[in-house]
């Protein structure tokens, strides 16, 4: 105010920024812009004064702000939590870091008893002006805290007011004037281990928007306490081989290499995936920064792509990552089930073919012989991450107008799949190579081909794991050959209709590379939507309206009188949690799968496992397409055109046969 009364003293314009009360005494944002009026000799005859409320602008900037805040925590903690040291004091510098980033007064952990009947106080960090008072060092769960145990163990959370917590709890905080808390369960390998605790945050609305992020967070200390056990582990086991016969020192030895080459990776990976991990989150981060820019509303828009493909090309990193621990620790479970090989292919080719489109690049699907059977007991899932990675491959190294022949052949015991390029191929001296885990191959222009250099050792790995092996061949300038074996074996009656990845429809190489006949936007098709997951709900829902989509949504049984008589009910949404959750509706639902024969395009949100005792009795809702988590609405929006190209071509059908 100092400003605005010495600018209008001097008869000067004045221009800032003030926090203003409306009458209900809440705060509000104003603009302002002040102007002196004079006359013709002058003399200042009034002031005109201009006001613009700019809350939603501050606290959108508040909002990217704390975006970028938690997103640099989790970098920073990540960089600490990766060190080679897996001593407590690393574990407490990164919970300080965070602590920092995350503007909360107090983060602890807290740590099970064997039968977890209790929980003892961990490890502690605190903001120099939290209270002094020490946190509750023990607690018992059964003595008032039998709610945590409950939520805790089933991967819930709890967060809010403290003074809404139930009196019995409320004693877990002392006089340490607590006014807002989040605890979030701790798992170690695949064990509840206790739980951690965020006091006081700043901003409660962090929480609320924030909070994922901050489970990130709580997982990446799970993964440094696994770590910490394994090591741990390997320790004792070496110090306890150092104390056997002379017959077990070649063991001793053994055990020593084995230690020193998971060393050795952990080193090699830091040094590959360090570039990897940072490319994109420098975009996401630079271009947040320039979204925050009055002059760059412009281009918006094409900032918010570059972050989204930047977060869908570092999911991609973390999803190998994530997938090759799983390997490596042989928590790999194949979900075999009976399918159709050729069919499981040309639904992949499917799936890519419009990068080799955009590339210019032909694609060609044969199998031998042209009669054969070629049903196969494996994982589709994991089988299709093959296929992906190795055509994934193939378009990435194959320029512009290139070919790539994709062949499937049934041999006496196996099949033998084969995908092969006429790209850049891989020179001889790296080809023993490709298969070790985070090898890169050496190339000039190695920037133009980004990769984590983990796609070809997951691809062997689960190769094998079906007992089937891999093969390359290949020549520097000529293109490369990769050779797949699966043994086949006789198959179930039964196949699950909840596989993960689970769909239907072909690809016919005679007509795939024709120009399509049918639209490539979606029109109007009618959609029933019942989502119990009421976040990925809101974003069809506001999908749908932004496409003009005809829809319904279904959340109780009173909802379904809503639905017309004449609705045609051409495709049902649902998602796995109504299936579990939701019984009534289920029931509601049924009735209209077993009366409306027009009702017969089911898709699938996979938003939790099904149990298998659940599945024979939810074979009505056996899915014609799936999407699987992270749920994408690009995958949601090819799904529905495929339905209505098939809707286009039994309409057609119908007429046809009509008037034949």
């Amino acid at each position: 105010m100092r400003d605005l009364k010495r600018a209008l003293t001097q008869g000067r314009d004045f221009s800032g920024e003030t926090i203003n009360y409306k009458k209900d005494g809440s705060p509000y944002n104003v603009e302002w812009h002040i102007s002196a009026i004079r006359n013709p000799s002058g003399k200042i005859l009034y002031f005109i004064s201009i006001q613009r409320d700019i809350t939603e602008k501050v606290k959108k900037g508040e909002s990217v702000t704390r975006h970028l805040r938690l997103e640099m925590g989790i970098t920073s903690a990540t960089q600490i939590l990766l060190s080679t040291s897996v001593e407590l004091k690393i574990l407490k510098y990164a919970m300080e870091q965070f602590l920092v980033f995350v503007d909360s007064e107090r983060l602890y952990l807290f740590k099970n008893s064997e039968n977890a009947d209790s929980a003892e106080l961990f490890l502690e960090v605190n903001d120099p002006d939290a209270s002094k008072i020490p946190t509750t060092e023990f607690i018992v769960y059964n003595e008032g805290y039998s709610r945590w145990k409950k939520i805790f163990s089933s991967s819930g959370y709890l967060q809010g007011n403290v003074c809404e917590f139930p009196e019995d709890e409320k004693n877990f905080f002392n006089q340490r004037e607590i006014r807002s808390v989040t605890l979030i369960p701790l798992f170690v390998s695949n064990e509840w281990f206790g739980f951690a605790g965020f006091e006081n945050f700043k901003t409660t609305d962090v929480i609320k928007e924030e909070i994922f992020t901050i489970r990130t967070f709580v997982d990446l200390i799970s993964v440094f306490l696994e770590r910490k056990n394994v090591l741990e582990e390997l320790k004792v086991h070496r110090e306890k081989l150092e104390v056997l016969v002379n017959q077990r020192t070649e063991q001793l030895n053994l055990q020593k290499e084995k230690a020193e080459k998971a060393n050795n990776t952990k080193s090699e990976f830091l040094a590959n995936m360090s570039h990897e991990l940072r490319t994109p989150l420098n975009s996401i981060i630079g271009f947040s920064r320039l979204m925050q820019l009055p002059e760059e509303m412009e281009k918006e828009n094409k900032y918010k792509d570059l972050i989204f493909h930047s977060g869908v090309h570092l999911l991609n990193i973390i999803n190998d990552i994530l997938d090759l621990s799983r390997i490596e620790a042989g928590k790999l479970v194949l979900n075999e089930s009976d399918f159709d090989l050729k069919e499981l292919i040309s639904t992949s080719i499917e799936m890519i073919l419009g990068e080799a489109i955009t590339k210019k690049i032909g694609m060609t699907f044969e199998f031998f012989p042209q009669d054969a059977d070629f049903e196969i007991k494996a994982d589709p899932k994991r089988i299709r991450q093959v296929i992906l990675n190795l055509l994934g491959n193939s378009i990435k190294f194959t320029d512009s107008s290139g070919e790539i022949l994709i062949t499937l052949k049934k041999l006496e015991n196996s099949f033998e799949l084969s995908v092969q390029d006429s790209g850049i191929g891989i020179p001889q001296d790296e080809i023993h190579r490709i298969f070790e885990t985070f090898h890169q191959v050496k190339r000039e222009d190695r920037a133009a081909y980004e990769g984590s250099g983990l796609g070809l050792p997951i691809v062997k790995k689960i190769v094998e794991a079906h007992r089937g092996s891999i093969e390359v061949e290949s020549e520097l300038g000529s293109g490369s050959k990769f050779n797949v074996f699966l043994p086949f074996s006789p198959g179930l009656k039964n196949s699950n209709p909840f596989d993960s990845n689970f769909q239907t429809g072909a690809y016919h190489p005679n007509t795939a590379f024709q120009q399509s006949v049918y639209p490539s936007e979606l029109k109007s098709l009618p959609v029933l939507l019942t989502i119990q997951d009421r976040i990925y709900e809101r974003a069809i829902e506001k999908y749908f309206l932004y496409n003009s989509q005809e829809f319904i949504t279904l959340h109780t049984v009173k909802d379904f009188s809503k639905i017309p008589q004449d609705h045609p009910h051409k495709v049902l949404l649902y998602d796995t949690r109504l299936l579990l959750e939701e019984t009534e509706v289920v029931k509601s639902l049924r009735t209209i799968l077993n009366e409306d024969s027009k009702f017969r395009h089911l898709v699938l949100l996979e938003t939790a496992d099904i149990p298998l005792p659940f599945q024979e009795d939810l074979l009505p809702f056996f899915p014609d397409y799936t999407i699987q988590n992270p749920f994408s609405l690009d995958k949601l929006k090819s799904i529905l055109i495929e339905i209505e190209k098939e809707i286009y071509l039994e309409d057609r059908a119908e007429k046809e046969e009509y008037f034949s």
